[in-house]
């Protein structure tokens, strides 16, 4: 899975007006206890236009639109195999309810790991208000497990004959274990990739 033409790709622009509400709903779902993340009147005493946005809250911001998925398929990357591996923020300013942020990203980086059964995308995004002064600048892992088969395309070359013999020797309980066998090899893949993504996030957490 070598793709490192797509490194520098842009993956977009747009802009987010971030509501008074969103703020406080976010510093209050998360336990925040600076009250310039949830008191107003707090922090325009402290010289601030209105309520601080708390950082975790970009991530969130940023998939307001239609399709914040979009750029997956810009990359090559599954959804259901794709794990967020590690963030990193950047910041420049302070961003406040009321402002307008705009949200620019792009690929900085894409390698491999495990002899290639772990691919991972770096993705920066720039944060921008609405004077064009960046704000934040954060990066996304995104890790996901790419699992080989090669005996696959050989597969039916292997079960059909077993089949065939199993048919002529009158076997039918031995036919069927076959048939579910051959059926479970080839859906297993999905299956696998679940319990490998579980595993590995445990990890990633750790080690990235």
């Amino acid at each position: 899975m070598s793709e490192s033409w797509l490194i520098g790709k842009d993956l977009g622009t747009h802009q987010v007006p971030v509501s008074l509400f969103q703020v406080l709903f976010y510093a209050k779902v998360t336990g925040q206890t600076d009250r310039l993340f949830f008191d107003e009147a707090y922090a325009k005493v402290q010289g601030y236009p209105s309520v601080v946005i708390a950082v975790g809250l970009l991530f969130g911001l940023e998939m307001q639109k239609e399709n914040p998925y979009a750029w997956f398929d810009e990359v090559g990357l599954y959804a259901g195999k794709t794990l967020h591996a590690s963030q990193v923020f950047t910041c420049h300013a302070q961003c406040f309810a009321g402002d307008v942020l705009t949200f620019a990203s792009r690929v900085v980086d894409i390698y491999t790991k495990k002899n290639g059964t772990l691919y991972f995308l770096d993705r920066h995004t720039r944060v921008k208000k609405q004077d064009r002064k960046t704000v934040y600048l954060y990066g996304m892992g995104s890790l996901s497990v790419v699992l080989h088969w090669p005996f696959l395309p050989v597969l039916p070359a292997i079960i059909i004959p077993c089949i065939l013999i199993v048919i002529m020797c009158k076997q039918l309980g031995l036919m069927m274990f076959l048939c579910v066998a051959c059926l479970c090899l080839l859906s297993c893949n999905d299956v696998l990739s679940v319990l490998c993504n579980s595993r590995i996030w445990k990890i990633s957490r750790c080690v990235l």
